[in-house]
């Protein structure tokens, strides 16, 4: 029955209540992953437009996140308003698709007026701190969360571990 439910069948259905609600993220999550897949993307877009997702709600989707492309969860990343939603969007895109969150990081680090590279940056795993380090370095403007975030990780960053310490000092100065 599901595979012959329509796009606006099945957000009509979510709008009335009948398929995702008050059953809690947990079993929304159970419930979207029995869509066909062509309803998986529209469903997860509406359910975290319908309501203000935690970043909770996040892992218990990951998932049927991590099923999607890297434009979809982008989109989906930039269309939430909540910091740490972001982060936990940001840290599936590193695992699904790292060279794309890359392309992302460092577009946002170069914007000094944007305030997603924080969330970029705060997630970037180890391997690909130097990249990110870099583009960090190449601005003029230095953020306020910068130094903190790079005296914390400069004993763990691997080959960017000299260059988070200096980021680290030269804020000291």
């Amino acid at each position: 029955m599901l595979e012959n439910l329509s796009v606006p069948d099945l957000l009509t259905a979510m709008g009335e209540g009948g398929l995702l609600k008050d059953h809690g993220v947990r079993q929304d999550a159970e419930r979207l992953a029995l869509l066909p897949d062509r309803l998986v993307e529209p469903a997860l877009r509406a359910w975290l437009g319908s309501s203000a997702p935690r970043w909770t709600d996040v892992l218990h989707l990951e998932a049927l996140l991590s099923a999607r492309d890297a434009d979809t969860l982008l989109e989906m990343l930039r269309a939430v308003t909540d910091s740490s939603v972001k982060r936990e969007l940001a840290v599936i895109v590193w695992r699904v698709a790292p060279e794309r969150a890359v392309e992302e990081a460092v577009a946002a680090i170069a914007d000094v007026g944007t305030a997603a590279a924080e969330h970029w940056v705060r997630v970037t795993p180890r391997a690909h701190l130097p990249r990110i380090v870099a583009a960090l370095q190449a601005r003029d403007e230095r953020p306020t969360w910068l130094a903190p975030w790079a005296g914390r990780n400069a004993c763990h960053g691997g080959a960017a571990a000299e260059a988070l310490f200096a980021l680290a000092r030269a804020s000291e100065v």
